[in-house]
């Protein structure tokens, strides 16, 4: 059923760094198999430096305001936030595919996104240099924990960016995967 965590204290260090990757471009997809919000004030995955000047991190989804973002590299001119989001339990893309674009995707049952974003304008290139975390945030080499709710994913990749039919045909290979191994099908329902 996926990689499970338990809330406070318990994270894992991926050892992917996103400054390793030869371009401003990348990606990370998560399928998340638990709809609960989050409740801190901390990514679900990534990293960030203590100066909040370079990060790569995402919400699952907010506990109060419903928000599911995506943060790469600086906050006040990269980010994308999907609003209305009821149900965390999805797959989700968030890539930055050039040095300008990026989106955040959400999947359930359809090759047309649940909810989406696109942003054109993100213009900042500050790879953080810290090693992604999931189920908390690398806050400069501590782990941040988002939330107190359990949260399990059934999926995980790092990579380079990719444009959105290549986010699509990722949600299809998933999908496909889930359905051949018989697990995590209620994520796609």
């Amino acid at each position: 059923s996926g990689v499970r965590f338990l809330g406070s204290n318990d994270y894992a260090d991926t050892c992917f760094n996103p400054y390793n990757l030869p371009a401003n471009d990348i990606h990370f997809s998560v399928l998340n198999l638990v709809n609960a919000a989050n409740a801190n004030a901390a990514p679900d995955v990534g990293c960030r430096n203590q100066f909040i000047t370079s990060q790569f991190e995402l919400y699952l989804r907010d506990n109060t305001a419903n928000v599911s973002s995506f943060t790469a590299y600086q906050y006040t001119n990269s980010q994308i936030d999907v609003a209305s989001v009821t149900n965390s339990k999805a797959f989700y893309v968030a890539t930055k595919e050039n040095s300008n674009t990026g989106h955040l995707l959400l999947f359930t049952n359809s090759v047309n996104p649940t909810y989406s974003s696109k942003d054109e304008t993100m213009t900042d290139n500050s790879k953080p240099n810290l090693n992604i975390y999931v189920g908390a945030l690398n806050n400069n080499g501590t782990p941040a924990f988002a939330s107190s709710s359990n949260r399990s994913f059934g999926f995980m990749s790092f990579g380079r960016g990719l444009t959105s039919g290549e986010s699509v045909n990722l949600y299809k290979a998933v999908k496909q995967l889930q359905t051949d191994l018989n697990r995590n099908l209620d994520a796609f329902i």
